[in-house]
């Protein structure tokens, strides 16, 4: 199991019992004499604390120490917990989408055990449907080309003193692939000919 696991799965153990403490991010860090951006660090993965904080964490929290540490879920939770040990989890481009591992146990952990639930249908439906990692990831990209509406300023930026030679492009080959500019924006756009 990856460090980053065992952060994310350490993180959403505070998370989750912080919130069924019902105790608000600063009022647990005050606590447990830690910072709430410290707090915050360790619930979305990104650090994970030393044994003396995690002693500190677990007292307040009510919980033993080795439950916390470890890094079973509960059996309610079996589905996030091979989410995020999957591949695919780890190969996702989050960062193209602004976001980060640890945005997703955010939103997860707010209700685990219909997040999980909710991943076990969705796990089903792959297996059923036969979906491959490169058909997700296809996906994601086809997401993240829709979400910036097929404008990319780096493309641009790099094509623009090409602009008068795409401009005069014309299809060369049936299949042939061309790099061109479209519309009043120069939007990098890819044409494939169907052989016309």
């Amino acid at each position: 199991m990856s460090p980053n696991l065992v952060n994310i799965i350490f993180g959403m153990k505070v998370r989750q019992a912080r919130t069924e403490n019902g105790l608000t991010l600063s009022e647990f860090a005050s606590q447990c004499d830690l910072s709430p951006s410290y707090v915050t660090e360790i619930e979305k993965g990104r650090k994970y604390p030393r044994a003396d904080k995690i002693i500190k964490i677990a007292e307040t929290l009510g919980k033993e120490y080795d439950d916390m540490v470890s890094i079973k879920l509960a059996p309610s939770l079996t589905y996030l917990e091979s989410t995020l040990s999957s591949t695919i989890l780890q190969k996702f481009p989050f960062g193209e989408f602004g976001l980060e591992a640890g945005d997703l146990v955010n939103l997860l952990t707010r209700e685990p055990e219909r997040a999980s639930a909710l991943l076990h249908a969705i796990l089903e439906m792959i297996r059923r449907y036969d979906v491959k990692e490169v058909d997700f990831l296809r996906a994601a990209l086809r997401s993240y080309q829709e979400i910036h509406e097929n404008y990319f300023q780096d493309l641009k930026t790099r094509l623009w003193p090409l602009r008068p030679i795409l401009d005069r492009l014309t299809i060369l080959a049936p299949y042939a692939v061309l790099i061109g500019c479209a519309g009043k924006h120069f939007t990098p756009v890819i044409w494939v000919s169907a052989g016309l």
